[in-house]
């Protein structure tokens, strides 16, 4: 007898995603300790699902997050979506399921040692997020006589887009996050711009690396013109040097970039570090020329 619920739990596997059942007709696990049986070993699966019918459950992986937009009981989670991309940019498509109450399951990756916390609600109505320690139901998954879907936007076919740093930054304080998250920097504002979301990130301890890839994809699409990639890469070392739960103004930026300049390899270097600072006005020629 054809198993299509088998076949798709062996399909996500193959993707090295975790998944597990659950409930038929129901988003609940089948069992009790969905965490510690979640798995991508075939033999394993094969057993669990060996009943048609089963919903299946996939365990967001630590390196994910998931945008859950509820659409039903008055809730329009949609609404609240474009409210925060017309105010902090829109989201890169990617993975894209469709609930059966019409709602969208939006997946994106996360950055090295980044976490989210699960919440509903938190970033806006009808807006939750799942992520590590937390699960979603996935296709061909039926609910209340509707099946889940991804359509052209299933995780095999389409490649897993970065989460925007503003959308992080939601994931973990809500709608009291930084209202830098939607500004758009021109010129004699792109470094002091990006070093001032890079800060807010280093606050939250966040990594050299994971600080520097947030920042390639907020500089491609808030700055105008984006920055080179080297000087993003400064500016990313730069902030990276202070410890997690430090206090970074726009003063204290400046020091940064002394450090960097202290630490920079030959006069090359040292010239390269001032020219990109005084190039977007965080550097005056005199105080350039007092380095030099």
């Amino acid at each position: 007898m054809y198993n299509a619920t088998l076949e798709a739990a062996l399909k996500y596997a193959e993707l090295g995603y975790k998944v597990f059942p659950c409930k038929p007709g129901e988003k609940k696990p089948l069992r009790s300790g969905w965490q510690e049986s979640a798995t991508c070993d075939p033999s394993k699966l094969e057993d669990m699902f060996s009943t048609p019918g089963l919903n299946i459950g996939w365990a967001v992986p630590e390196n994910m997050m998931v945008l859950d937009i509820d659409q039903k009981a008055g809730i329009d989670g949609f609404s609240s979506l474009e409210a925060l991309e017309k105010r902090y940019g829109s989201l890169q498509q990617g993975p894209n399921q469709e609930t059966p109450s019409g709602g969208n399951h939006l997946v994106f990756s996360l950055p090295e040692g980044v976490t989210v916390p699960n919440s509903a609600g938190k970033i806006g109505q009808g807006l939750d997020i799942r992520s590590s320690g937390g699960y979603i139901v996935v296709a061909p998954s039926i609910v209340n006589g509707k099946e889940y879907q991804w359509g052209n936007d299933a995780p095999w076919r389409v490649k897993t887009p970065p989460a925007p740093p503003w959308l992080i930054d939601l994931a973990i304080h809500g709608k009291k996050a930084s209202p830098i998250a939607s500004a758009v920097f021109g010129q004699g504002e792109r470094n002091s711009g990006l070093a001032s979301i890079a800060g807010s990130m280093r606050k939250r301890g966040m990594s050299q690396g994971a600080i520097y890839a947030a920042l390639i994809e907020e500089n491609k699409t808030r700055c105008a013109p984006p920055l080179s990639e080297s000087e993003v890469r400064v500016i990313a070392e730069s902030i990276a040097g202070y410890a997690p739960s430090s206090e970074i103004t726009p003063a204290r930026q400046v020091s940064d970039w002394r450090e960097a300049i202290e630490a920079a390899e030959g006069p090359d270097q040292v010239v390269e570090v001032c020219r990109l600072m005084s190039g977007d006005g965080l550097l005056s020629a005199t105080a350039k020329e007092s380095l030099l």
